[in-house]
């Protein structure tokens, strides 16, 4: 307990009972991020496809994955040198060898196709879960077929992705699951069939919170999707 009531970091309102892991906010700010945190998903069986391992929130996101029995796939930049090395070695001390590391650029739809055949190639089709965290790209219409159009003025590598493996979601049991960081809506992206798409704000995490904090925001969706039984 604090002498004199301070403001939350967050919501600024005043407290003096301190959370034992979030000293800075106030109890209902404190509550709700250690519940956000702490939350589990029962993803036995599934397979989690994660572009764009190039920042500590999406390591994590990878982290509480497996933690919670999905084989995962995860795409990382050729640049990001620490978080590939880092997940190269969970995955060859994994004892069960669900985490697979692939190294692709993600730059425009060659790279989305050559991401499609490996893919293939290794799982036979089988996906329930993309998140999307790839860098956004910036690409003239003329570059992509008309369909996408709308969405690839501004989200280019999401939008390919959604459709290169709209298929293989379509056909998961109880339906596929996407999740995309984008500072805004993406239109145009073929959702019949895929059980949820849902948008996460791609902001960064505010003073006290940290990168599993971040995380945690990203597979809210998941935890709400896949509960797991108590």
């Amino acid at each position: 307990m604090y002498r004199r009531a301070r403001p939350c970091a967050l919501c600024a309102a005043k407290f003096r009972h301190a959370h034992g892991h979030y000293r800075d906010l106030c109890p209902s700010c404190a509550a709700a991020h250690w519940t956000r945190r702490t939350a589990r998903a029962d993803l036995s069986g599934r397979l989690a496809l994660v572009t764009g391992i190039a920042d500590d929130a999406s390591y994590e996101l990878t982290r509480m994955l497996l933690r919670d029995g999905a084989e995962v796939a995860v795409v990382t930049d050729p640049r990001s040198e620490r978080n590939r090395a880092r997940l190269e070695q969970e995955a060859r001390t994994a004892p069960d060898s669900r985490l697979t590391v692939l190294v692709n650029g993600l730059s425009g739809q060659y790279d989305v196709d050559v991401l499609g055949r490996d893919m293939y190639d290794r799982y036979r089709g089988r996906l329930s879960i993309l998140v999307n965290t790839a860098h956004v790209a910036q690409a003239p219409y003329a570059m992509w077929r008309s369909q996408l159009e709308a969405a690839a003025a501004r989200y280019v590598v999401p939008t390919l992705l959604v459709y290169k493996f709209h298929a293989s979601l379509s056909k998961a049991p109880g339906g596929g699951h996407v999740i995309t960081v984008a500072p805004g809506r993406i239109d145009a992206l073929p959702a019949q069939r895929i059980h949820r798409h849902d948008i996460v704000p791609a902001t960064p995490p505010r003073g006290i919170l940290d990168d599993i904090d971040a995380a945690a925001t990203l597979y809210a969706p998941l935890v709400a999707a896949f509960p797991r039984a108590t």
